[in-house]
């Protein structure tokens, strides 16, 4: 179970970069990021917030060589999105429990 969930993010010229921390049900302090280009953030989190609308399980495209990859699932007591972003031979990839992500979604402008 995912516990004590924080996410932060940094805008810098052309590229959104977000970071998370949590800990594990272990008590193990996880921290992970993804940099993206402005507009594939954008464009991925509107599309997380409707894949969470419709309960949809997962998406994915690609932009100037960049894929970024969605999934939506786990347990009924704390559903997780995953993303993944793959840049050439570089990947990268976070999870925010539902809850989480979706307080998140609601301080974007999208």
């Amino acid at each position: 179970m995912i516990q004590d969930y924080r996410i932060h993010i940094n805008y810098t010229f052309q590229a959104v970069t977000l970071y998370c921390e949590y800990k594990s049900a272990l008590g193990q302090k996880i921290k992970h990021q993804i940099t993206v280009s402005e507009v594939m953030f954008n464009k991925g989190f509107s599309l997380i917030g409707d894949m969470l609308d419709k309960h949809t399980g997962a998406f994915d495209f690609i932009e100037d060589g960049v894929e970024f990859l969605v999934d939506y699932g786990g347990p009924d007591y704390q559903p997780v999105v995953n993303i993944l972003v793959v840049k050439g031979e570089e990947v990268a990839s976070l999870a925010i429990p539902e809850d989480e992500c979706r307080a998140f979604l609601a301080t974007l402008n999208l």
